[in-house]
């Protein structure tokens, strides 16, 4: 399933929940528009170079945080 389009991150707020596929809890991650704005270790969510929703850590890996694989469906709200 490819990425969602930007403008669906657009109208969410500052500070989102991110979440993987059957998980029990989603993880608080920063609406940004790059890794920095998210402190180290902490997710942040934003627009990629292909205008594509992303979501990564600040020096770390999103998929070993999240308990996520290459392909998943990832939720994201506000």
């Amino acid at each position: 399933m490819p990425a969602a389009p930007a403008e669906l991150l657009g109208p969410l707020p500052a500070m989102v929940r991110v979440s993987a596929p059957g998980a029990a809890l989603a993880f608080p991650a920063v609406h940004g528009r790059t890794f920095g704005d998210a402190p180290a270790g902490g997710l942040v969510a934003y627009v990629d170079s292909a205008d594509l929703v992303a979501v990564a850590v600040n020096g770390a890996r999103a998929a070993d945080l999240l308990s996520a694989s290459p392909g998943d469906l990832l939720r994201v709200s506000g």
